[in-house]
């Protein structure tokens, strides 16, 4: 869809929606998988990626608490060193 119009639909939503409003205008942090889920449920077609640099742009916060983070993999570079490796030494 056409950037503009995609902007202007995300920001007539967050106008019509005044808890989230507020928020914004209090500088409060939107959750950004909730507003996602609101704007699909409104008929908006929005990317993921699409909404946040709307959001950076709009310098408005928001938080992905609820995304889950990658955990670190455990004992990476420990171990057992292959064949070819101890022969190079």
């Amino acid at each position: 869809s056409d950037v503009p119009e995609l902007t202007q639909k995300i920001s007539q939503f967050i106008q019509d929606n005044p808890d989230m409003y507020t928020k914004i205008l209090m500088y409060e942090p939107i959750e950004l998988d909730g507003l996602k889920r609101e704007i699909t449920e409104a008929g908006i077609k929005c990317s993921m990626e699409k909404l946040m640099n709307y959001l950076d742009e709009k310098c408005i916060t928001f938080t992905m608490k609820n995304r889950r983070k990658a955990s670190p993999k455990k004992g990476r570079g420990r171990g057992r060193k292959k064949k070819a490796e101890v022969e190079a030494e």
